[in-house]
């Protein structure tokens, strides 16, 4: 679907936004197509979940037709960084059941069954999918609630980019897991996705598919500027009618 003036408006408004809350804060952002750049960076990262198949383009075919990442630097180190990876599907739960979404360069013998979860077996989306994955916080600036930051920033810097439908990401089925896609990063929903065989750990998980829409990531957006131009109107109608000799 054609993004209208007023969404590419929204988004470069945004963009702007976060980069500058960002500066205020020392961080420096870098915007990449390059998929080998994301995995060198990862890995050579302490205290991280190491790098997924689902954004690994010796196990994917990955190109920068397909993928972008952004790294975050603070007094020239790296801190944080998030990548995504855009696949057109006309069923995303059959590329998650037959293993396509974590591995489509080699064609295996063996299969495992995934143990889809039975209501992930009605959910019906495809389109263009933006998968979110890789991301990570230098554990010295966690607690800043960066991760939702920059997760909704990489998600709408997609829609762009990619012309996304939907934005997924894969989550391990935990009570703090649930709580952040939720609360904090902002996803639409988080339903149960599979409980059986998941190829990037090689073993039995238990796995959350969180998911939004194009519509709901836009919706967001303009929900976020709303509220931060309210903000800083407040503020400048506070100081306004502060008497003079109260102010600072």
């Amino acid at each position: 679907m054609r993004l209208s003036d007023e969404e590419l408006d929204l988004i470069q408004t945004y963009v702007e936004s976060v980069r500058a809350r960002a500066a205020a804060l020392g961080f420096s952002m870098t915007l990449s197509s390059d998929p080998d750049a994301f995995v060198d960076f990862l890995r050579e990262q302490e205290a991280t979940h190491g790098v997924s198949s689902i954004h690994d383009p010796s196990k994917c075919h990955i190109t920068p037709d397909n993928f972008a990442w952004f790294r975050v630097d603070r007094f020239g180190a790296g801190v944080a960084c998030h990548a995504i990876r855009m696949i057109e599907t006309d069923d995303f739960i059959e590329e998650v059941r037959t293993h396509r979404v974590f591995g489509d360069i080699e064609v295996p013998w063996d299969f495992e069954d995934v143990g889809l979860y039975p209501e992930a077996y009605d959910l019906r989306f495809a389109g263009r999918i933006g998968i979110g994955g890789g991301l990570w916080i230098h554990p010295d600036c966690r607690g800043q609630n960066l991760s939702s930051v920059f997760s909704k920033l990489l998600r709408i810097i997609g829609i762009r980019r990619f012309r996304l439908d939907h934005y997924v990401s894969f989550v391990l089925n935990t009570g703090k897991r649930q709580q952040w896609s939720l609360q904090s990063n902002g996803q639409a929903r988080i339903p149960p996705l599979l409980n059986g065989y998941y190829p990037p750990y090689g073993a039995k998980t238990d796995i959350l598919l969180t998911h939004c829409t194009r519509e709901e990531m836009l919706m967001q957006v303009r929900q976020e500027l709303a509220a931060s131009e309210a903000a800083i109107s407040a503020s400048r109608t506070a100081g306004a009618h502060q008497p003079m000799g109260e102010r600072a």
